[in-house]
């Protein structure tokens, strides 16, 4: 692969064009993500890497590993004020290796850092950085975690022009809404033409400072990962089954995938789940471990402890969207393990299989950062999308 270079394209297309491939892969049903939650952590963690996995994290950021530690840096520096954000290293310092200060010196200032907190005490981070939107860290805090990476961001807005409501009932799949939204008149209604879904119907609203949200509905068709790529584009419990004894593919309500890794693991054989619940009030906890980047971002906090003990990755992420506003939170956690002294169990290629749990599929949303004064400050943010929403059932 060749070396990437230096990006001229904006923050905006960059964090665009990493949501659109985040999105199409986990965001196929009922749910929310932050594309920015995760591109902000690769971003601050590509300077550290070297070789084949420096090229994968530029691949995926978009630009070269300093270009985008310097843009995320911006972000963090001047943060919108309608979109809350946080950036924390925790360590504990005597399981790691000078590799993690060596690359913990070149954080931008607005990166907080400190001692490993209980769980408690990172819930309750999780809580205050949201907004009172997520109240539990996405990832349970051991006496071998050795390093945490972990973004927070929240919104709570308040459109312009609130919504109507009104008695006359929606049809098919929205049926049983029992709060039907009807448009105001400063409310943008159009119909935009796309490269990935074709021609769309397009509803915009704003908040005071720039925050607007855009639902995107195309043809019943369209695959959901069109309609996502379309939606940014207009942006511009007991006897538990196992997943092996269950055939790959499509089931009545579910996907079921298999990818191979290699990687340091007591088994061959690993599974992972990701559930979608069903109302436009969704929450969504994503795997981040089978994305196709990860093994980088391993790579490069692997080196941060003596016996790597494996990372783990998610996200935590929320929204809500009624007549009156929009509210939205994600924290995104790399979470890495120092491992056993001994024996050292070498790589092996482990079967990865990934549950993917699907509703019904009528619309995309996204929150896109879309400065409506001339705030030359705000430039940075313009366009950025900050959080991405499959709805699929009516509150």
């Amino acid at each position: 692969m060749a070396k990437r270079t230096t990006s001229t394209t904006s923050t905006a297309d960059l964090v665009a064009g990493f949501t659109a491939g985040f999105a199409r892969r986990v965001l196929t049903d009922h749910g929310v993500v932050s594309g920015l939650g995760v591109w902000l952590l690769l971003a601050l963690l590509a300077p550290g890497a070297t070789g084949a996995q420096r090229a994968a994290l530029e691949e995926a950021l978009g630009t070269d590993a300093d270009d985008a530690a310097a843009r995320a840096a911006d972000l963090l520096a001047n943060p919108h004020p309608e979109v809350s954000q946080a950036v924390a290293v925790w360590v504990r310092q005597a399981l790691v290796t000078d590799a993690f200060d060596q690359w913990a010196t070149g954080l931008p200032a607005a990166v907080a850092r400190g001692a490993m907190p209980t769980q408690a005490e990172a819930d309750a981070w999780t809580a205050e950085q949201t907004l009172g939107l997520i109240r539990a860290f996405p990832v349970t805090l051991r006496p071998d975690t050795a390093a945490v990476l972990t973004s927070a961001l929240a919104t709570k807005i308040s459109w312009d022009t609130p919504f109507d409501t009104t008695d006359e009932p929606l049809s098919g799949a929205f049926a049983q809404a029992r709060e039907v939204l009807s448009s105001a008149t400063t409310h943008d209604v159009s119909l935009v033409d796309t490269t990935a879904a074709g021609r769309v119907a397009v509803h915009g609203t704003w908040s005071s400072a720039g925050l607007r949200v855009l639902s995107v509905i195309a043809d019943p068709e369209c695959a959901v990962a069109d309609v996502h790529r379309a939606a940014l584009e207009v942006t511009t419990r007991p006897d538990r089954v196992d997943l092996f004894d269950v055939p790959l593919g499509a089931g009545h309500a579910w996907t079921l995938a298999e990818t191979t890794r290699r990687m340091v693991s007591t088994t061959d054989r690993k599974s992972t789940t990701h559930a979608h619940l069903p109302a436009w009030d969704a929450t969504t906890t994503t795997n981040l471990q089978v994305e196709p980047w990860f093994a980088a971002a391993e790579a490069v906090m692997g080196q941060w402890v003596p016996i790597p003990g494996g990372l783990e990755g998610k996200q935590s992420a929320v929204a809500s969207y009624d007549r009156t506003g929009f509210a939205a939170a994600a924290v995104t956690a790399f979470v890495q393990a120092m491992g056993a002294a001994a024996p050292v169990n070498p790589p092996r290629d482990v079967r990865i299989r990934h549950l993917e749990v699907r509703f019904d599929r009528p619309y995309a949303a996204v929150a896109v950062v879309a400065p409506r004064t001339l705030d030359r400050a705000l430039d940075r943010w313009k366009t950025v999308p900050v959080f991405n929403a499959w709805v699929a059932r009516p509150r």
